[in-house]
């Protein structure tokens, strides 16, 4: 699991402002952030952070963008944890049947 961006995910997501903690989180990695920008709601905005890409016009609409997409990936990736678990534990019951 990704815990650079499980953890960027769930910042923004208890943050009580998600569009300063993510500008937070995108310096803190090297990255450059606009508050000018990021507060133009009519303006095409871009969020990359961490691989992953959130597109929308304004901040706020980029980073639901993000948050969505993030989401998914994550659930994926715990999907794919478990079924590599299972897949150890099968092949380990496997060998105990020989």
């Amino acid at each position: 699991m990704n815990m650079d961006l499980q953890t960027a995910y769930e910042r923004i997501q208890n943050s009580k402002s998600p569009i300063e903690e993510v500008g937070t989180i995108i310096l803190e990695t090297g990255g450059q952030w606009s508050t000018v920008e990021a507060a133009d709601p009519s303006k095409l905005f871009t969020i990359h952070l961490h691989q992953i890409q959130g597109v929308g016009i304004g901040a706020a609409a980029a980073l639901d963008d993000w948050m969505h997409k993030t989401r998914e990936f994550l659930g994926a990736e715990m999907v794919l944890d478990r079924i590599h678990y299972l897949s150890g534990k099968s092949a380990l019951l496997c060998t105990d049947y020989r």
